[in-house]
């Protein structure tokens, strides 16, 4: 199903079923102090297994829509949004992939919750050691991953959304034939244009019996490569985040990980309703009260859930001529959540001050 892979840049010693598509370039003892960092987290030890990196901007912008709108039509719709981020505004654009199907008719798929899901995985599995792929092209830092189908599987399963071998092929390849373009408005929306994976290598049926241990490999969109060069990522609770039902759910803890650094119990976070419709993209409600509804169902999911980052929330109906205009949200972190965010500053901080000359020999690993 799909087009044939895109190009792989691999570094050496590690070995693709696409040979013909490999460029081989050696690793550089600099991109594997990124990749080492990128793989370490700081609080209690026994939380590690839980974490992940929420990658600044590229996690919160709006790139998935809801399953009654991932069929595109074939006169090539693209999905065009502008959201917020950091009171700057950004254009979107997704243009979706094409498909094949078994009797050679073609159809063309946006990518929904399940690729969110799907991506968040490989994610997951690039921290663990000798899964990370760390190289360089035309200068520029590439991260990847390498991994198994059933090893995604497993990992997908284990926080409760589990996939079908078919629907896992469909996924892959709508990742890597689905391009996003991401940009401050005003300018050229494609300075960041690329698949949400960049690159895809498969291993098939033939390759597999021919090596039982040769695995799958995918390179990472430009934005999650470019932010681990530049540390513009900070560490969260991705089995959390992974376990809730709702995708308006996971976008809003994602965005109080990556924007709200300073919260506290004397900080609460506040949004509100609007901005959450305007940069989520996944409250589409014709009625602004179901939208109201939707919100509080995702925070009311995180509030009861199993580490908590809600500790309580408070509900404020904006009006104008006694019609609900506006709804704010002050939502009050949990102290879990809190002592999340401050190690995650902290490693953030350490991170970058490693990056200076006079540090690079002697990087600092504090344990909150």
């Amino acid at each position: 199903m799909g087009q044939s892979p895109n190009k792989l840049i691999l570094p050496v010693g590690l070995e693709s079923a696409n040979d013909g598509n490999v460029i081989v370039e050696s690793p550089m003892p600099e991109m594997q102090r990124l990749l080492s960092l990128f793989q370490t987290f700081y609080g209690p030890k026994e939380t590690h297994a839980h974490l992940s990196n929420v990658i600044d901007l590229w996690d919160v912008a709006p790139k998935f829509v809801s399953t009654d709108r991932r069929e595109a039509g074939q006169d090539g719709d693209c999905l065009d949004r502008t959201f917020e981020w950091r009171r700057k505004p950004y254009r979107l654009r997704v243009e979706p992939a094409t498909l094949t199907r078994t009797d050679g008719s073609s159809y063309r798929l946006l990518p929904t919750g399940r690729e969110e899901l799907v991506e968040a995985s490989l994610r997951k599995i690039a921290l663990l050691p000798g899964h990370g792929i760390v190289a360089t092209e035309g200068g520029l830092t590439v991260i990847g991953v390498r991994f198994s189908q059933s090893m995604l599987r497993r990992e997908m399963g284990r926080l409760g959304h589990g996939i079908t071998y078919e629907n896992l092929i469909e996924s892959l390849t709508v990742l890597s034939h689905c391009r996003v373009g991401i940009a401050p408005s005003g300018e050229l929306l494609g300075i960041q244009q690329s698949p949400m994976l960049s690159a895809l290598g498969w291993v098939n049926r033939a390759d597999w019996h021919a090596n039982r241990d040769a695995l799958w490999s995918a390179h990472f969109h430009p934005m999650v490569s470019a932010a681990l060069a530049t540390f513009d990522y900070r560490q969260f609770d991705h089995d959390q985040v992974m376990s809730y039902r709702f995708a308006l759910t996971r976008w809003l803890h994602r965005h109080m990980a990556s924007d709200c650094r300073n919260a506290g119990i004397m900080h609460p976070v506040k949004i509100l309703l609007s901005s959450a419709i305007a940069n989520s993209g996944l409250l589409n409600h014709a009625r602004l009260r179901d939208s109201a509804g939707a919100m509080e169902d995702a925070l009311e999911e995180m509030k009861s859930s199993k580490r908590n980052p809600v500790r309580t929330y408070e509900r404020i109906p904006v009006m104008e001529c006694r019609k609900l205009a506006d709804v704010q949200y002050v939502i009050h972190p949990s102290l879990e959540f809190i002592g999340m965010s401050k190690a995650a500053n902290r490693r953030q901080t350490d991170a970058r001050e490693s990056d200076h000359p006079r540090n690079k020999r002697k990087i600092r690993y504090r344990w909150l």
